[in-house]
């Protein structure tokens, strides 16, 4: 089964639909547009994390799989103030946001903490029984430079990783010569081999100061990675804890902070199947839908030595994956403000004004299905799950696309 990339997106919502549910049933409005999407069903294991202080993150997953094979939940971090001391700005400024397991520069492909990955892209190996497991960054970032000497010039970025790599856009505010974008090879690294190490080019020299302002955003987390053969069962650790580094040149405005205390991998034997619908198509005639979904969980032929709990899990993927503002809407493949999705994790509707539903499109925990303890099989039957299309009354008629991933994730 073809697996979509995921990362961190959330529907832009300046139109949202803020007005009552009832103008859902003025079919006249809308009339033409059809909304195709689909939920492509597959175990991927997930893990907590905690959103303002470093954290630990856990995940557990299962054995003998190879690839990517499940993920963390994600951990935020903003730093803030100004530089350290003032610092040039030469022809590449690399490392802002970064993640390093050196609190003072990005890791390289020469440090022993950095491997690559099955999927051929470098990352942060893991500890344990097992040789070859990696953690590939993947979530956004934003960063900030103000510059008092060039009448206040500030430059703006943001940064997506996905799956190991990275892309960084960033502006000017007034000064549009420097607008322009950066991006990784296709292994993850810059031009010098460092990993989950952002930079931006410039022609034109100037100095940051250490009187202004500046700082970045982290909101990541961690896919699994497993070497061909797949993991044995036991437990997997980073080597060092990981650190959100800001950086300029020749590190003369470092500023860092810890990001991670460590990452806890737990390989078991539970195996888990998850069968969903492919596709579902919402109209203005029938702006809902309700699918049924069916979840199993099975011990391995060797009994493993926890209980695990099931989940059921929703995230944005494929066309809709690069939109976000609003983690409880799915937006369409066009970035279309007026049309997304919203749904609840029972058979009850939801609706499109704010607390009316319950579902989230960023791939957190959403309903948990049950406990299985070593050596079970167990079923856990038929789940509903429903869906509303909303729009805004001016919205253009037309077909569009929106793509989410259902996953069965174990605690």
């Amino acid at each position: 089964m073809t697996v979509p990339e995921m990362t961190t997106t959330v529907l832009p919502q300046s139109k949202a639909y803020q007005e009552d549910t009832s103008r859902v049933a003025r079919r006249a409005r809308v009339s033409a547009y059809r909304h195709r999407w689909a939920i492509l069903a597959l175990a991927l294991l997930g893990g907590v994390a905690d959103g303002t202080q470093a954290a630990t993150l856990t995940a557990l997953v299962q054995a003998g799989r190879q690839g990517v094979v499940g993920f963390t939940d994600y951990v935020s971090s903003s730093i803030s103030g100004p530089l350290l001391n003032d610092a040039a700005f030469t022809d590449t400024e690399y490392g802002f946001p970064a993640v390093s397991p050196y609190t003072d520069e990005c890791a390289n492909i020469g440090n022993p903490q950095v491997k690559k990955g099955t999927s051929g892209v470098y990352g942060f190996a893991l500890k344990g029984p097992t040789e070859g497991a990696v953690l590939l960054i993947e979530g956004t970032g934003t960063w900030r430079r103000v510059v008092p000497t060039l009448s206040d010039l500030v430059m703006n970025g943001s940064v997506v990783f996905t799956s190991g790599r990275w892309r960084n856009t960033y502006q000017g505010e007034n000064w549009s010569i420097i607008d322009g974008y950066t991006q990784s090879d296709e292994y993850g690294l810059d031009s010098e081999d460092r990993v989950a190490c952002p930079y931006a080019l410039h022609e034109t020299h100037f100095r940051y100061s250490s009187k202004a302002i500046s700082g970045s955003t982290l909101n990541v987390r961690f896919l699994i990675d497993a070497p061909e053969g797949g993991l044995s069962p036991g437990e997997y650790t980073l080597m060092d804890p990981l650190y959100h580094i800001d950086n300029t040149s020749n590190n003369r405005g470092l500023r860092k902070k810890l990001l991670l205390d460590g990452v806890n991998v737990k390989v078991v034997h539970y195996g888990c199947t998850l069968t969903a619908p492919t596709s579902i198509s919402l109209d203005s005639f029938n702006p809902d839908a309700t699918i049924f979904v069916g979840a199993q969980c099975t011990d391995g032929a060797v009994k493993s030595q926890d209980p695990i709990t099931a989940w059921l899990a929703i995230e944005r993927s494929g066309v809709s994956r690069n939109f976000s503002l609003f983690p409880d809407a799915l937006q369409m493949s066009d970035g279309n403000e007026d049309f997304w999705i919203v749904g609840n994790w029972s058979s009850s509707q939801p609706g499109c004004n704010d607390n009316e539903s319950d579902m989230y499109f960023d791939g957190r925990p959403g309903i948990a299905l049950g406990k299985v303890s070593p050596g079970q099989s167990v079923d856990f039957g038929v789940i509903p799950l429903t869906f509303r299309l909303c729009y805004a009354e001016d919205g253009v008629s037309g077909e569009y696309t929106a793509q989410a991933t259902l996953s069965l994730i174990q605690r």
